[in-house]
């Protein structure tokens, strides 16, 4: 059996052979390679933006400047590979199935969000004009070389390329679920949509098929109407707008805090947001215990309160403690709150992005003279 990959491997080389010039062939193989996900790794794209926030003075306007005075596609790459490896860690981000990302370089989520605040947009503007530019050439050199038949069968065109890298299509569809659900619904009505009136033989295959497919529909059902609550598509889009937690390498012993943080995942996509709430709460007091100094208060029998918690890290670490005020006091307001009232999703998620926050921002503290109290 043929390999996929060496196959995928070969049209790229015959896609790329098929170009004379040096500089189209180089751009066309690493878009290539950003299209099979291979500028993937997170320290590179650190000191990549490092190395080209250098170059334009750390000023993002420059960019365009910077890309726009130069035309040799040497001087294009490394801006360009930038944006490849920011797409690619964008759509792991987005579609990564646990909600988190661990074991990041320290000071990723620093640069990331310089990147993203600062420079993303103008990069992505001016960047993918730069690579439309390529891809234009390099399509009308393939169009006049091959066939239709043969483009996107032997020869990949630049576009198609281009669509892998920017489409973040790997997300989870779920009108997917639903369809695999009345695939298997109209099969069951086609051998009969009761026992009664099954249309086939007994000791047939299609009669095992039918118990199959009625368990199946039965046990989905169920899954709906008494655990979940909602249909599968709202359950999926629930869990869509959690957003994806970036774990530097310096949080240890993060099993506790991964727990429970997957236990707020999928409180929230069922629907069940006065648990999340309790479940943030709980977080909330864990990370300042275990990654904000707080069990460096404890004594025998004695944790430490909140408050001290809160005051504890506000004085040795990075922390915004009005906010952390405001969010505590929000969250017990919530979970004591007798009426029985279901908090709104707009209030649940922002405590989850609280949450997010405080795991992201979890640093060395500003002095270790605290140790020695």
């Amino acid at each position: 059996m043929e390999n996929p990959g060496s196959k995928l491997a070969d049209i790229v080389i015959n896609s790329s052979d098929a170009l004379d010039n040096k500089e189209l062939k180089s751009f066309y193989l690493d878009l290539s390679l950003a299209a099979m996900k291979f500028f993937d790794d997170y320290e590179i794209f650190l000191s990549d933006f490092v190395s080209i926030k250098k170059k334009i003075k750390n000023e993002p306007k420059k960019i365009e400047l910077y890309l726009r005075n130069i035309t040799k596609y040497d001087n294009h790459r490394g801006m360009l590979i930038l944006l490849y490896r920011y797409k690619t860690l964008q759509n792991k981000l987005n579609n990564t199935s646990k909600k988190y990302l661990s074991d990041l370089p320290d000071n990723f989520n620093e640069e990331w969000n310089d990147f993203d605040k600062n420079y993303k947009d103008e990069l992505v503007r001016v960047g993918t004009e730069v690579m439309d530019g390529y891809i234009e050439k390099i399509d009308g050199i393939l169009e006049k070389k091959f066939t239709e038949d043969e483009l996107n069968v032997d020869i990949f065109p630049a576009k198609t390329l281009r669509g892998v890298l920017f489409d973040p299509s790997e997300k989870l569809n779920p009108l997917e679920i639903n369809e695999v659900y009345h695939v298997a619904y109209r099969e069951l009505e086609i051998l009969g949509n009761s026992i009664e009136n099954y249309v086939g033989d007994e000791d047939s295959i299609n009669y095992d098929l039918w118990h199959s497919l009625k368990a199946g529909i039965d046990a989905l059902d169920f899954v709906k109407k008494n655990i979940i609550g909602q249909n599968f598509t709202e359950a999926i889009s629930r869990w869509q707008q959690i957003p994806t937690i970036k774990i530097p390498k310096r949080v240890r012993e993060k099993e506790a805090l991964l727990f429970t943080f997957n236990q707020i995942v999928k409180s929230f996509a069922i629907g069940n947001n006065l648990a999340v709430i309790t479940l943030c709460r709980s977080t909330f007091e864990l990370v300042l215990f275990k990654y904000y100094g707080g069990e460096t208060k404890s004594k025998p029998g004695n944790d430490p309160k909140l408050r001290e918690m809160i005051n504890f890290a506000s004085e040795n670490f990075e922390i915004d403690k009005p906010m952390c005020i405001e969010q505590c006091s929000q969250m017990n307001r919530i979970v004591h709150n007798l009426k029985g009232r279901q908090p709104s999703n707009e209030r649940t998620l922002s405590n989850i992005k609280f949450i997010k926050y405080l795991i992201e921002n979890i640093k060395a503290p500003l002095s270790h003279s605290f140790l020695s109290d």
